[in-house]
């Protein structure tokens, strides 16, 4: 209970109530105040935003298993739902289905230049959270 108590000091007190809320958490998606901060984070929307279109592409091509759609959803939307993204790119990194709907997306030859893209801005956005990181900045 320790961990419930810890996260009521939180700057967004986690609330299974939001999720009946659909519209607030619209707004929220669309209030990004700065690049990577621990409210109104550009990153965390972006990281969203790709949790969304890995659902439909999971939707589109069949999930392996429902379990794993499942899964999906529950990892990558409640928290995402529930703390109001702060911190998203956490939790997102823990929905792996999503990043092998996107690999399986592009997996083709006529998509490799945009898998090499997308290699390449997750290279960066990892260079940019190392530095963001040794010099006592938000990289959560």
């Amino acid at each position: 209970m320790l961990g419930f108590r810890i996260q009521n000091g939180f700057l967004t007190t986690p609330s299974v109530a939001r999720l009946l809320d659909p519209l607030a958490f619209l707004r929220n998606l669309l209030a990004a105040r700065s690049l990577h901060g621990m409210l109104g984070s550009a990153l965390d929307r972006l990281a969203f935003v790709w949790f969304a279109v890995a659902i439909a592409l999971m939707l589109r091509n069949k999930p392996r298993s429902l379990d794993t759609l499942a899964y999906t959803l529950l990892v990558g939307l409640v928290p995402a739902v529930t703390v109001q993204l702060m911190g998203y790119l956490r939790y997102f990194s823990l929905a792996f289905p999503a990043f092998e709907s996107t690999a399986r997306a592009l997996d083709t030859p006529s998509r490799r230049p945009w898998l090499v893209l997308l290699g390449g801005a997750c290279l960066v956005l990892q260079a940019l959270l190392l530095l963001r990181h040794v010099n006592y900045r938000w990289a959560g």
